[in-house]
């Protein structure tokens, strides 16, 4: 599987400014949570994806609880995943089976998951239920759509400490992420930051996400003369990541092209299926998926071709 700049970025951020920036994900204060490691699970790997490990899973220890054991798993996505519920539970079970808190027989990790989508809007959650057989199976995570969330509230919270400096690269996905005021207040906390390696991450980082956020051009302009990189490696992630953001823009004329097609076809296209249709993968066979629009009698049909194709990719 080819490398994804922003899950890369997101991942260094995360490793590098825990426990800070986990607390931020997860809208806790540092002090209910212990971070003991991160979990060796090179082992283990997202059904689907067999060359995608998660090594984002975090040992940590809810205070409030007694130092209840957890083992979360932090997943950054730059659209939704509309089959991340099935990978949670294929990887889950193997998680629970093989890493243990301690060596102590029957001592068992508490599993979540924690997913930030960079654009888009998630809803992972399920509560699956058969009321009247006390069956029943919950699937609660923590899920933040960055796209839909104030940049101006998050740089309030930086300000005044109530939120790490290490989330400031996420500014430019955020709503007004592209406004000069909200820039010039970013590079003042940025400028702030007494560590000039982190401030180098902060700023490399933030034009890896305005590609995301389609807000490159103010951001690199107003970045101009900032010590952005000292590391190769996220430069090379800025390529890659303005390769992706092309690749991005021709997949979306396609959609548009699909999205064109069914409304041709069939009249508007619902409010529900275009999100769907806007938030499909890079790997998404579109190929596949504009035959069906073209050739589908219904849209019913069109619907259940989508399931299909997706279902093999």
């Amino acid at each position: 599987m080819t490398p994804n700049p922003f899950d890369q970025a997101c991942r260094y951020l995360c490793k590098k400014y825990h426990p800070a920036l986990l607390a931020w994900v997860m809208r806790l204060s540092p002090g209910d949570f212990v971070f003991r490691r991160w979990l060796d699970t090179r082992s283990l790997s997202y059904p689907g994806q067999p060359d995608r490990t998660c090594d984002t899973v975090a040992h940590l220890e809810d205070v409030r609880q007694g130092q209840k054991p957890w083992a979360v798993i932090a997943e950054f996505q730059i659209t939704p995943d509309e089959l991340m519920l099935g990978r949670f539970m294929g990887y889950a079970g193997p998680l629970w089976i093989e890493h243990k808190p301690s060596p102590e027989r029957g001592d068992r990790f508490e599993i979540g998951i924690v997913v930030v989508n960079l654009t888009g809007r998630g809803n992972m959650a399920r509560d699956m239920s058969w009321s009247n057989v006390g069956l029943r199976t919950a699937i609660q995570p923590v899920e933040r759509n960055l796209e839909f969330e104030p940049a101006a509230e998050l740089l309030a919270d930086i300000g005044s400490g109530k939120a790490p400096r290490a989330a400031l690269p996420f500014v430019p996905l955020m709503q007004g992420g592209s406004e000069a005021d909200i820039i010039g207040k970013w590079l003042e906390l940025a400028s702030g930051e007494p560590d000039a390696g982190a401030r180098a991450d902060f700023g490399g980082l933030a034009l890896i996400f305005a590609e995301a956020g389609k807000c490159r051009e103010p951001w690199r302009e107003s970045l101009r003369g900032w010590n952005v990189v000292q590391s190769q490696q996220v430069l090379e992630w800025q390529s890659a990541a303005r390769e992706q953001g092309m690749a991005a823009g021709q997949q979306q004329g396609r959609i548009r092209s699909i999205q064109r097609v069914l409304t041709n076809r069939f009249g508007p296209v619902a409010a529900e299926l275009s999100a769907r249709l806007d938030a499909l993968p890079q790997a998404a066979n579109l190929d596949a998926i504009l035959d069906a629009a073209t050739l589908a009698p219904s849209l019913d049909v069109f619907r259940a071709e989508l399931v299909r194709i997706q279902g093999q990719s």
